[in-house]
């Protein structure tokens, strides 16, 4: 089945809802519903997509590069050309087998690294990432090539070093221990099939300095090329000096195309099945976060805590619901502005600032708030929000909050600007990483200024250092950003103020949002919200039903809803 038949078969496989959900990743200039093969065409193309890309998990970009090698070497590690369909310039790589990509992870054999490999498979086809050939392989998206592939095509050994003077040629031959016979093509030929036999480069790279290796693999992976060396860099010069490295143009070197494809075959692909694990004792830091010095919280006291954040927030709401019906905010080219009626109103109610921000965020996502004539006020919806029993109402903050992207839409950060680059989403990740702490274990949140932080030249430690790292492996994106761990911070400390996190513990609340945004169902999110306003550690018995009603509808999920229509009416389904 080739690729556009395949990939049809795919999306019809699934739900309206699902293709709908699929199609709304594309920007509405690329949206054209008069056609299925329109849809099809720019759902096989990811860089329509980026906000899917964004959202993948360090596993799954490592099996997207791995899948890219594998797909390469089956080209003998040689670009493709264009084809007729597939757009100028563009390569199409692939398809390639799973054998061949758990092969490529060191994942082949049974076990966790299997099935966590497989599992991230599974996601990556439902994202239409890659879909299926009908022979137990994939296919791949139309530039997967640009997007996970080389950054180049590597040389060939055999015209490299039949580029090199006498001399040169003669010292490599040497430094790999063969005889030096009189004709140059005989001595090119030898050399070449040594760094072609992975036996001999393996034991080649076995007396290789610590890490030359490790490097050398890595470069290879990537085809990455070694801008301008310093001279006397230990592993670049022992690469050169056998042939593992050669000269590309006047100021660079990398690892020519032969020896890269032995090397991609014998090395795994770096693969991280899981997040970081947390071990080891809780600091002293992090055991002063509880309610009594030198004692870690207890479950009462997180639970205690996580019912007062509530509170407040479903006070904070309903006096922002009440303030908005009579001073709108203004939304200006910096964000939202506050009127000093409503500043002055949400401060003598003791209203946080965080809150306020997220809140105001949140409810842009949720579709209570709505922008109007330069002006955010509430929108037709708010009958329906105020009709909604609290657990609710909590339960749809804290599900935006997850979507909320780091640069704020309408509520600037207080300590920077209304940043001008789009920023990976910490929050999601973050809620995603309270799922993965161990029970009980304190995180240590800091709540500091985080400019306070950066002069003193704080660093994360211990439990904070593992929740950095854990974000990053949701969100590798985030790791990309100088302030990274400052925009980790923070949003732990917003997760406090919304009761997801209590004296740096992850509380029941936050465990049941972190399984919603691994696919659960936002109905355990309502029930955690419910036995955390009573001040309970568990949900326990279930909460009253409640009675059908509306629902709150926000943009996306009124754009997936007409989606869904129009793309019904497309397919007869």
């Amino acid at each position: 089945m080739d690729r556009v038949e395949a990939l049809d078969a795919h999306l019809r496989s699934m739900s309206t809802e699902r293709v709908a959900r699929l199609v709304a990743t594309l920007p509405d200039s690329a949206i054209d519903l008069h056609c299925w093969s329109a849809v099809l065409e720019r759902i096989a193309i990811l860089a329509y997509r980026p906000t899917v890309v964004e959202q993948l998990n360090l596993a799954q970009q490592q099996l997207l590069y791995a899948i890219a090698t594998v797909a390469e070497d089956q080209n003998g590690l040689r670009r493709p050309p264009p084809t007729l369909d597939s757009g100028a310039g563009t390569a199409e790589l692939g398809p390639v087998s799973l054998d061949a990509v758990l092969e490529r992870v060191g994942a082949r054999s049974p076990g966790r690294a299997r099935q966590r490999a497989e599992a991230e498979l599974d996601r990556l086809v439902d994202l239409a990432i890659l879909w299926p050939d009908g022979r137990e392989g994939f296919h791949l998206a139309d530039d997967f090539a640009a997007q996970f592939g080389s950054e180049r095509t590597p040389p060939d050994l055999r015209t490299v070093a039949e580029g090199l003077d006498a001399a040169d040629l003669h010292r490599m031959a040497k430094a790999l221990g063969l005889d030096d016979p009189a004709d140059r093509h005989v001595l090119t030929a030898d050399i070449a099939a040594l760094l072609t036999d992975e036996t001999r480069v393996g034991l080649l790279l076995e007396e290789a300095p610590a890490g030359t290796a490790r490097f050398a693999h890595f470069h290879a992976l990537h085809s990455m090329v070694v801008r301008a060396p310093a001279p006397g860099h230990r592993h670049v010069d022992w690469l050169t000096e056998r042939g593992l490295m050669v000269p590309v143009g006047d100021h660079g070197v990398m690892v020519p195309r032969e020896v890269a494809l032995v090397l991609r075959a014998r090395y795994p692909a770096p693969f991280s099945p899981e997040p970081p694990v947390l071990v080891g004792p809780v600091s002293d830091r992090e055991s002063d976060r509880g309610p009594e010095r030198g004692a870690a919280a207890g479950e009462r006291a997180v639970a205690a805590r996580s019912q007062e954040a509530l509170v407040a927030l479903l006070d904070a709401d309903d006096h922002l619901v009440a303030a908005l019906s009579v001073w709108p905010l203004v939304l200006g080219t910096d964000g939202v502005q506050d009127h000093p009626a409503l500043r002055e109103e949400l401060t003598a109610a003791g209203t946080h600032p965080d809150v306020i921000r997220v809140w105001v965020e949140a409810g842009g996502i949720t579709g209570l708030l709505s922008a109007r004539g330069g002006e955010v006020g509430l929108s037709a919806q708010a009958s329906t929000w105020a009709g909604l029993p609290p657990e609710s109402r909590i339960a749809a903050l804290l599900g935006a909050w997850t979507q909320i992207p780091d640069t704020a839409l309408w509520w600037p950060s207080p300590e920077e600007p209304l940043p001008k680059k789009r920023a990976a989403g910490v929050r999601r990740a973050l809620a995603l990483a309270l799922g993965d702490a161990p029970e009980g274990m304190s995180l240590g949140a800091v709540s500091e200024n985080p400019q306070y932080r950066r002069v003193l030249g704080w660093e994360p430690h211990g439990a904070q250092r593992w929740l950095v790292d854990t974000v990053q492996w949701h969100q590798p994106f985030v790791g990309a950003d100088t302030d990274a761990t400052d925009r980790v911070l923070r949003a732990l400390h917003e997760a406090e103020r919304l009761g997801l996190v209590a004296y740096g513990t992850p509380t029941m609340l936050g465990r049941a949002l972190s399984a919603w945004c691994r696919g659960g169902g936002e109905e355990q999110v309502a029930d955690a919200a419910w036995a955390a306003l009573l001040g309970r550690d568990g949900v326990g018995e279930p909460r009253p039903e409640e009675e059908g009603g509306a629902v709150m509808q926000g943009p996306a999920e009124c754009r997936e809803r007409a989606l869904a229509m129009e793309i019904h009416a497309l397919l007869g389904t």
